[in-house]
């Protein structure tokens, strides 16, 4: 086969199919023959001996250009699937998947807007393609990820404790990592299946923590002058706290200001490498987590200084700075960004590799409204540890 047509009669048919299962609507489906691509007359006569044994029964016609005397076949055209499926011995996508699915469709559980989604599901998969960030024929994600969308719509208002990702995925559906590996498909099936319910543009790890299922929580790492229960933290370059004891932490003094900073490796170069001069640096951990978040308020709130934050610039740096700048604003704190702006983007960023797609929103009265914009419009990024720390005063 050349790039323009086909010379192999099996493989002919078998994208006159694979066509036909994308776009089961569409009435005329055809492939180019490579008159060119045959090695010998015998190939060439075994080729159309097949196609004329299918024009026979009605499977396919031939389209033939030239002369009235002097006219070849160029193409060959679907008149009816089911001969072609006969003729390959191949079961048609839809049954292939209907069969796949029927372990999902007879789960007693399944509620009507659940089984809306699985047909949504099976259509799609039917043509070959995705739908919900599920391939095709990955019966197991389709599954699990029904069943935890359920789930976390059963604690949603209630009052259950506290569950880390892994404890509620083995609980849900006998997988521990099950959720993390679904967060994606999960959070797209959630407003399916409840409407109403979940539809408004939360990620899903600030959904979840608000229905009491978190990761399981690291330390909280900062750096500065500190007080746990009262006891004055020895000098070093930054402390793990427990999240248990978040509460706990005081100031010693009133400090110079406050950053966080979202990446691991730019805070660990940060206070190794800028003298602190008296601030408070915390490591935010991308999207901050509860004890992360409640930490950066109360030392905030307390300390009354400057408060400046330090992230990527792409789409998640800046909702990552606007979630802090709205919880801090609760709290009486304005945010500053810090190395964060649409003229460093502007010297310094690179084309997404992917695009960025619908423009950022959202962003009108914050203080990265300028660098939101120009992340929608130019489409550029930028991770913030190709940037060398310095201080923010």
């Amino acid at each position: 086969m050349s790039g323009r047509g086909f010379s192999n009669a099996r493989q002919l048919l078998e994208t006159l199919l694979d066509r036909y299962e994308r776009r089961p609507e569409t009435t005329r489906l055809s492939a180019e023959i490579d008159i060119e691509g045959f090695r010998n007359v015998a190939e060439r006569d075994a080729f159309d001996e097949e196609l004329a044994s299918l024009v026979g029964v009605g499977g396919v016609r031939l389209i033939q250009k030239g002369p009235r005397y002097e006219r070849v076949t160029t193409a060959v055209a679907l008149s009816d699937p089911a001969v072609l499926y006969a003729h390959l011995g191949r079961t048609p996508s839809s049954l292939r998947v209907e069969k796949a699915l029927e372990c999902v469709r007879r789960a007693p559980e399944l509620t009507p807007s659940a089984l809306a989604v699985v047909d949504r599901v099976a259509e799609a998969w039917s043509r070959g393609v995705s739908h919900v960030g599920l391939p095709p024929g990955d019966v197991t994600s389709l599954e699990h990820s029904l069943r935890l969308a359920d789930a976390i719509r059963a604690r949603d208002g209630s009052d259950q404790a506290v569950m880390d990702y892994r404890t509620f995925s083995r609980a849900t559906v006998g997988d521990t990592k099950a959720l993390e590996r679904n967060l994606r498909q999960v959070r797209q099936i959630l407003p399916l299946l409840h409407p109403g319910v979940f539809e408004d543009e939360l990620q899903i790890e600030r959904l979840l923590a608000e229905v009491g299922i978190v990761r399981l929580p690291q330390p909280l790492l900062i750096a500065g002058r500190m007080t746990i229960a009262g006891q004055t933290l020895p000098a070093m370059p930054y402390a793990g706290i427990p999240t248990e004891t978040v509460s706990q932490i005081g100031l010693v003094e009133r400090p110079s200001h406050l950053l966080t900073i979202e990446n691991y490796a730019s805070f660990i170069r940060h206070v190794r490498e800028v003298p602190i001069a008296g601030g408070i640096i915390i490591y935010s951990g991308g999207f901050p987590s509860g004890p992360v978040l409640e930490a950066t308020l109360s030392l905030a709130a307390a300390a009354r200084a400057p408060t400046f934050h330090w992230g990527d610039m792409d789409p998640g740096g800046v909702r990552i700075f606007r979630h802090l700048e709205r919880a801090l604003a609760e709290v009486g704190v304005d945010l500053r960004p810090h190395l964060m702006s649409a003229e460093l983007l502007a010297e310094r960023g690179t084309a997404a590799a992917s695009g960025i797609g619908a423009a950022l929103k959202g962003f009108e009265d914050s203080a990265v409204a300028a660098l939101a914009e120009e992340i929608g419009l130019t489409g550029l990024i930028h991770e913030q540890e190709d940037l060398d720390p310095i201080s923010p005063i």
